[in-house]
């Protein structure tokens, strides 16, 4: 039986209101919630509980030339009473 490999993507693309992606820019915002999904947990997280990227790319809107702000993924913690996945952001690489 053959084994399924998965590709470590390092980056996760979101897209985010302009306030939103104004806020991360400036630096206002260090933290993106996610709805605790199954979808989001298999986009978010390996089987061994390790996150499956290493920065996230927030994008306002879905045009090329849209603005976009590149940030390093410290670490992403559950809520489990709120059903929420928090990631929290670390440094800004691009903008």
């Amino acid at each position: 039986m053959a084994r399924r490999v998965y590709n470590l993507c390092t980056t996760l693309h979101l897209i985010v209101c302009k306030n939103e992606l104004n806020q991360i820019a400036s630096g206002e915002q260090t933290e993106a919630t996610q709805i605790m999904s199954k979808y989001w947990l298999d986009k978010l997280i390996d089987r061994n509980g390790w996150a499956r990227h290493k920065e996230v790319c927030f994008t306002n809107g879905t045009q090329k030339d849209a603005p976009k702000v590149t940030v390093a993924l410290k670490r992403i913690r559950m809520d489990t009473p709120k059903r929420v996945m928090i990631i929290e952001l670390g440094k800004i690489l691009s903008n």
